[in-house]
């Protein structure tokens, strides 16, 4: 049977009148083949039903050859693949129906397609084989649609600034003196530049949820499948924009949701956009994050804000020396660089051969940000661009709010220092986020016995006053801080040397069986942050817990043991107090 022939019965399915029919047709048909014939691969099947009024591609699609397989799909625009059409987004078919099962996408037509003109779409499902000659254009494809953009702008007559309410109000344009919109658009949820929450003790794949190892993840803009996050309020004039949104989990199919489900998050988020007199190429963007839930997310570097850039602005400049706010030469990077770059004023910037380009300033960062380069298509609608975040550690614990300033600049890179150095006049370095570091010893799940070493690191924007060791939850008194660590600043250019941290753990105090060990480190501020990692341990002495010996009377034997384990828990409770044993 040649593949002509399973093109044939694949066209017959997808044509019929109604998708249940020709799913099963097909089945039907290749059962009947294989009775008979050698079996051969079947392409994908599916049918692209409509574009509601809302901008959602729907429809469904299945691989017979891997029938529980939620398979991809493709949108292209104006023209099929490979014939001048254009890539708009690629989906997932894992959204259950009554009549496809697990097999239907819903997808919102991304930012390209939402310009007021009319274009043709056309929709692609994906062959599980991995073969891009097996991909099949679907049945009902091309649909013709026109689709207003949903941008509102606010400008103060030199500057413009676009928000999408449409994805949790992100800001999707910024221009200056009427250059091109720097911010890359490759798809509404997830570029930009806009908030995203982390929890430090949660797994994210390398991939953005393409494995399904996704942790926890609030994103304003709306999750991996293209749903954005719903403005719940907002108010709009012409120099300001307000919006409240509740943000989309990244990744809901892990969270009780699914491709076309979206999973709303335990957080909220408002926005409110303004710009700063005087300074009229600098819009100040104020955040309240508001943790709704009851649960405890571990201290992570939050991405306030994500940036991204389109391609052409490539040039990453900081500075990374450590005399601040001086006027001393700035540090460019060609290509973006790997790990932690030090931003000691705490602005960055990607600009063009021009040094035209944006920047963000976040005063209450830690001097600190990462960046990478995305690749793919270019243009402010391409999957490519340049990404940086600052890093700001945080840990949302039951209730917390966070508030805090960035500013957005865009222009001549003199002249958005310029302006930094202004703001940082106007307000300094708010201090509002605490320190960040981790318990690095013992190891999670050790077993261990006797007198051990708890040792970390921690670091600051400002200064660490001081590391406490908690046992189930219990201070146990204040740790040592200040010992070498030469690995610290490796890391973490123009960090201390001495960031680390020791404690002595007499564990003949504690019950044998597990317990929890934590690390909390205060700034001069009084912030106090858990650091990671939480360790587990387990105690094993080989002995009762301390306060439940056996009662020694006269007509009790003495066992030398009693006494080593009494001597032991009291020269640990002198100890826990700073006494000598």
């Amino acid at each position: 049977m040649t593949r002509a022939s399973v093109l044939h019965v694949d066209e017959f399915a997808v044509t019929g009148s109604s998708p249940v029919f020709g799913r099963r047709a097909l089945l039907v048909l290749l059962s009947a083949f294989a009775i008979s014939m050698p079996a051969v691969a079947a392409t994908p099947v599916g049918v692209f039903e409509s574009i509601d009024a809302n901008g959602v591609v729907v429809g469904w699609a299945q691989d017979p050859d891997a029938p529980s397989t939620a398979i991809a799909v493709h949108i292209y625009m104006n023209a099929p693949a490979g014939q001048g059409g254009i890539f708009v987004a690629a989906t997932v078919a894992g959204y259950t129906r009554q009549d496809v099962g697990a097999h239907g996408f819903r997808y919102p037509i991304a930012p390209i397609g939402r310009d007021g003109l009319p274009h043709a779409f056309y929709v692609y499902g994906i062959d599980t084989d991995g073969q891009p000659g097996h991909n099949v254009l679907l049945s009902g494809s091309p649909i013709n649609a026109t689709l207003a953009s949903t941008r509102v702008f606010i400008s103060n007559g030199t500057m413009t600034v676009g928000l999408e309410p449409r994805c949790g109000g992100t800001v999707v344009s910024i221009v200056v003196s009427g250059s091109e919109n720097l911010v890359n658009n490759g798809d509404c949820t997830g570029k930009q530049v806009q908030i995203g929450l982390y929890d430090g003790a949660a797994m994210y794949d390398g991939c953005a949820g393409c494995t399904g190892t996704w942790g926890w993840d609030p994103v304003q803009g709306g999750d991996r499948f293209g749903f954005g996050s719903p403005v719940t309020s907002s108010a709009v004039t012409a120099t300001s924009a307000y919006t409240l949104t509740r943000p989309y989990q990244w990744n809901p199919s892990d969270k009780g949701g699914a491709p076309g489900q979206p999973v709303a998050s335990d957080t909220t988020l408002e926005h409110w956009v303004t710009f700063v007199d005087g300074r009229p190429n600098v819009a100040k963007v104020h955040i309240k994050i508001t943790h709704v839930g009851t649960d405890r997310h571990v201290l992570a570097s939050q991405e306030i804000p994500a940036v991204y850039v389109n391609i052409g602005y490539d040039t990453l400049v900081a500075y990374i020396g450590t005399a601040p706010w001086s006027n001393a030469t700035t540090t460019n990077f060609a290509i973006t660089p790997s790990g932690n770059v030090a931003t000691s004023e705490r602005w960055e910037a990607f600009v063009n051969q021009n040094n035209f380009g944006l920047a963000v300033y976040m005063p209450s960062q830690h001097p600190w940000f990462t960046a990478t380069r995305l690749v793919g298509s270019t243009g402010e609608f391409g999957q490519a661009a340049n990404y940086f975040k600052p890093h700001v550690p945080i840990e949302l614990g039951p209730n917390v709010v966070f508030e805090g300033d960035y500013y957005v600049l865009a222009g001549d890179l003199s002249t958005m220092r310029t302006a930094i150095y202004g703001l940082h006049a106007d307000d300094g370095l708010p201090d509002l986020v605490g320190p960040y570091g981790n318990l690095d010893a013992p190891s999670n799940g050790q077993t261990v016995g006797g007198t051990i070493g708890v040792v970390g690191w921690a670091i600051d924007d400002t200064a660490v006053s001081a590391v406490h060791v908690y046992v189930d939850g219990v201070d146990k008194g204040p740790a040592t801080y200040g010992t070498p660590r030469p690995d610290i600043p490796a890391a973490w250019p123009n960090a201390s040397a001495n960031a680390g941290f020791a404690y002595t753990l007499n564990t003949t105090s504690l019950a044998d069986g597990p317990h929890v060990l934590e690390a909390r480190a205060t700034d001069l501020s009084g912030h106090s942050v858990t650091l990671l990692t939480q360790v587990a341990i387990i105690v094993n002495n080989g002995h009762v817990p301390c306060g439940s010996e056996p009662i020694v009377s006269n007509t009790t034997p003495v066992r030398a043991q009693h006494v080593i384990e009494l001597r032991a828990c009291i020269d640990g409770a002198r100890a826990a107090h700073g006494l000598p044993a």
